[in-house]
């Protein structure tokens, strides 16, 4: 069974327990004896503690928010091939996203696509999405390069075992590379967590 982003479940603790004094326990047992001698007596209960499988992936801003991470060049800087950093996203100073990952459903792959199809930014082809470079500061939560085919992955480091609790910050930019003609390039990136 495979979880992805869109199914998020949270732990539980199941644990049933009845105790009346004046019921009839699972398990009975009566002792007896001489006034001033030790008696004793066990009964038993089982207690069960069950963990479903989950996963839980954030990407900026919590709730149903979708960040917006915009690159503007002064009008001098158009091409010039001196990078560019964003504003508008959720960590450093807004060219970047916080990026939380839990799992205990085996080692994660994140996929990245794009809504824009082999167009880039805007569906145009003016722009292509491999003018923006994605980078993570942790190497166990590596982000996926951008391309206009979209699908690229990486694969999140497990903790322990099958579980993964992972952080970290994905910064973006934006090469400017090359003059275009003037008007808002967008595309929407979805990121999406897959388990084994």
């Amino acid at each position: 069974m495979k979880i992805n982003i869109k199914q998020i479940v949270t732990f539980y603790i199941l644990c049933a327990c009845t105790t009346s004094s004046f019921s009839v326990p699972a398990e009975t047992s009566t002792t007896s004896g001489v006034s001033g001698s030790e008696i004793s007596t066990t009964a038993r209960l089982k207690l069960r503690v069950i963990i479903p499988r989950f996963l839980q992936f954030q990407l900026g801003s919590t709730g149903p928010t979708v960040d917006t991470i915009a690159f503007e060049p002064t009008p001098d800087a158009v091409g010039n091939a001196v990078a560019v950093a964003g504003t508008g996203g959720s960590a450093i100073g807004g060219s970047g996203t916080s990026v939380e990952l839990r799992s205990n459903a085996g080692q994660i792959t994140i996929v990245a696509d794009n809504d824009g199809g082999a167009g880039g930014l805007g569906n145009s082809g003016t722009i292509s999405l491999s003018e923006i470079t994605a980078r993570s500061d942790s190497s166990d939560l590596q982000t996926p390069q951008l391309t206009d085919a979209g699908m690229t992955t990486t694969k999140a480091t497990l903790t322990d075992g099958d579980i993964t609790e992972q952080r970290a910050t994905w910064s973006y930019e934006y090469s400017n590379s090359r003059t275009v003609e003037p008007g808002t390039y967008g595309a929407d990136i979805i990121y999406t967590a897959v388990s084994p």
